[in-house]
């Protein structure tokens, strides 16, 4: 199964990025909900992701490769098992003491499965507990919720008779602490100290790239961001030196803030028409006209 990756990012202030992995998760209650994301049988699970990195072209063409942010996929905490047998009799699964599913078993092991599954899911809500089925009889139990507090639970079957499960993990593993969005800056992006590195303005081509635990790359995708902040910040300071009278008459401020928004516009209208080269010239002349605001007064 072929995984979709994508992933949303936006600038949040002058320095700052924030980025969302937007790829979908399987839903084991709904399938058809996602079929191309994390998760789908036969595709990759994102517990087994490893690290991720970034590559980014900036406004000026410079590029910055292969930058390790940090920043991971969320990941819930598990128990893996499987139904190892079963003629008859009854289960009732805990976690730390408390119940939160159980089964009997019914016609054969691969209906007693989905009872169970059942079970468990009904009340998800309130246990914090939910179960799907990962290939033939083996499956897993996940927190429904992020977080390291998921970690390091104890999982116990109270059987009777003859069902029997085979326990792969007994202890709840593999929350990493991160949830699907992240916050970083130019810092650091370019490796630097200084944590207030501006963004530059322009058409910003980032590929973010995910990789397993062996370090092998599982997918990569493209996109591109327009950063017009400068433009942005450059309008409010001229308005307000207009109403201060400290630097042009009005009427050359006004023709210059009406020339820059113009500017603004098109270049979004290029970038949203995915003609970004056109953009990135639309803002090298918009940071000019920035710079030379006053340059007459």
């Amino acid at each position: 199964m072929q995984l979709n990756l994508n992933f949303e990012i936006c600038q949040i202030d002058c320095d700052r990025f924030q980025f969302t992995d937007t790829t979908c998760f399987h839903n084991y209650f709904a399938p058809y909900t996602c079929t191309d994301g994390y998760n789908v049988p036969g595709s990759v699970d994102v517990n087994d992701l490893g690290k991720t990195l970034f590559t980014w072209i900036m406004p000026d063409n410079s590029i910055v490769t292969d930058v390790d942010l940090g920043y991971q996929v969320g990941t819930k905490a598990r128990f893996y098992l499987t139904l190892s047998a079963g003629t008859l009799g009854t289960s009732n699964i805990e976690v730390n003491g408390i119940l939160i599913g159980s089964t009997l078993f019914n016609t054969d092991l691969s209906t007693t499965l989905n009872a169970l599954m059942s079970s468990i899911n009904s009340t998800s809500t309130t246990s914090g507990w939910q179960m799907y089925i990962l290939t033939g009889l083996d499956f897993v139990i996940e927190a429904v919720d992020y977080g390291l507090t998921f970690n390091n639970k104890i999982l116990t079957f109270v059987s009777s008779n003859d069902i029997a499960f085979t326990f792969i993990t007994n202890v709840s593993t593999g929350a990493n602490g991160f949830t699907d969005t992240f916050c970083f800056g130019m810092a650091e992006i370019y490796g630097l100290t200084c944590s207030d590195t501006p963004i530059p303005c322009g058409v910003h081509r980032i590929t973010y790239k995910i990789f397993d635990k062996f370090d092998v790359e599982v997918k990569r995708v493209t996109k591109y961001i327009l950063v017009d902040w400068r433009a942005k910040n450059a309008i409010k300071s001229w308005i307000m030196l207009s109403t201060e009278g400290n630097c042009c008459g009005d009427d050359k401020i006004d023709e210059r803030v009406l020339e820059l928004r113009l500017y603004i516009e098109k270049a979004q209208v290029q970038f949203e028409n995915y003609n970004y080269t056109c953009a990135q010239k639309t803002i090298d002349k918009m940071k000019k006209l920035a710079s030379n605001i006053c340059l007459d007064c």
